[in-house]
């Protein structure tokens, strides 16, 4: 878990936090890992020296769980005998920086793998860094480190597993870690109790600039007239620039007067300036007075630059009035329903930009206020002759009412005027020609 940086050493010292007085600088050693000893020295006025397996005092650059046992091992030896002392440097759960005694490693004049078992503080938030403190009491001296090592305790053996450097925070900095936190509480405000119990299960991992996240909250909450219950799922994914998110919110509610079930689900996506989104929400209401609805809505938004567009629908009933209604509504640019046809869809019905457009209608009964006709109506009724009884040509201007039974027998209203012809023969013709 310590950075590559903080475990084997080369000619050349990492840069570390530590006491002013303090040297800290590498010596070839064929026993080291990589040839090289880190190597501490306290000198000049009594100190008790410390220095951070970190590069600056707010470097907090191990990961672990609150409460969890971890083992740390160092190679060590020293000018003399002495302790070394082991903390954690971290942002407790109130916001304070806070240092926290967690072990220590006695140290001998011969290079040997000393080992601890260290237990994460529970105030923990997150993130923390190692500090040692060479000489555990204000004394003077040196003290060579290599081989630094932390690692999750398996089972109740103390003994560190064999070592491996670990990866560089700052070349690419990889972690995992498991959450499960329960808590539960009765409070009691006069005659009013409550009770209430809070589960939490998260799963976070990074390498690098990318990470992932599964997080589950569970609440559940009960008065003496009153119930809430809710659960967050939440998957999330980063990488760079690019970012992913899938939520879920469930909330259940009862109480004397109403009941309310509801569900959120979204999902979402970004890169950039360029996002989109796709929102379910489901919700069932009942109440005193018949006060009763349910709904359902999708609702999709993306976010290219400066353009926004939004499109979606609805369903629902409501009682309104003491009516019960139902609505269906949809929110689009362009609205169509499409019917398989072959190896693709035609659609028969759109509506686009304000106007609606129909391939082809069977209308019962219309009332129409006012009517634009770019080309022909016809009767439904045929002559025996295989022609309507009744065309209306609106582009020529022409309207021509033909006999069911005589053939070749019509009359027909032009913009040149009428003309009645009978058995292929005119009887009356008016108006210019």
């Amino acid at each position: 878990m310590i950075p590559a940086e903080f475990t084997t050493f080369g000619s050349t010292a990492p840069s570390i936090y530590k006491l002013a007085a303090m040297q800290v600088t590498t010596e070839a050693d064929s026993a080291a890992y990589s040839g090289y000893l880190l190597k501490a020295i306290v000198s000049g006025s009594a100190a008790t020296g410390f220095m951070y397996l970190a590069s600056a005092i707010a470097d907090y650059n191990l990961r672990l769980k609150p409460g969890a046992t971890y083992t740390f091992s160092v190679w060590v030896k020293g000018s003399a005998a002495h302790v070394v002392g082991v903390r954690l440097r971290f942002v407790n759960s109130s916001g304070s920086v806070t240092e926290a005694v967690v072990g220590a490693v006695s140290v001998t004049t011969t290079l040997s793998r000393q080992s601890v078992v260290i237990t994460a503080p529970t105030n923990l938030v997150s993130t923390c860094c190692l500090v040692l403190f060479t000489q555990n009491t204000a004394a003077l001296g040196t003290t060579w480190f290599d081989g630094f090592m932390l690692e999750a305790q398996v089972g109740a053996s103390a003994e560190p597993s064999a070592f491996v450097p670990g990866p560089s925070s700052r070349q690419i900095a990889a972690q995992a870690i498991a959450v499960d936190a329960l808590d539960t509480k009765v409070t009691q405000q006069g005659a009013k109790i409550e009770s209430e119990a809070k589960r939490t299960d998260g799963l976070y991992t990074s390498v690098g600039n990318a990470n992932s996240a599964i997080q589950d909250e569970t609440t559940a909450r009960a008065t003496a007239d009153s119930a809430l219950s809710t659960r967050i799922n939440t998957a999330q994914a980063k990488a760079n620039e690019a970012a992913a998110a899938v939520q879920s919110e469930v909330t259940a509610r009862a109480d004397a007067d109403t009941a309310l079930g509801k569900r959120v689900d979204t999902v979402q996506s970004n890169l950039g300036s360029t996002n989109a989104s796709v929102q379910q929400i489901s919700t069932a209401q009942t109440g005193l007075n018949n006060k009763v609805n349910a709904s359902y809505s999708v609702r999709l938004q993306v976010v290219n630059g400066n353009q926004y567009v939004a499109a979606g629908f609805g369903v629902g009933v409501e009682n309104n009035g003491g009516v019960l209604q139902s609505t269906f509504a949809v929110m689009a640019d362009r609205f169509a329903v499409l019917n398989p046809s072959g190896n693709g869809f035609v659609s028969p019905f759109a509506v686009q930009n304000g106007q609606v457009f129909l391939n082809e209608a069977f209308i019962s009964k219309a009332t129409i206020t006012n009517a634009v006709v770019g080309s022909t109506l016809q009767s439904a009724q045929f002559t025996n002759f295989g022609e309507p009884v009744l065309t209306v040509n609106f582009a020529w201007g022409e309207m021509i009412a033909r006999h069911p039974t005589m053939a070749n027998t019509y009359t027909k209203f032009d913009r040149n005027g009428i003309d009645v012809v009978v058995s292929g023969v005119r009887r009356v013709r008016m108006g210019i020609w």
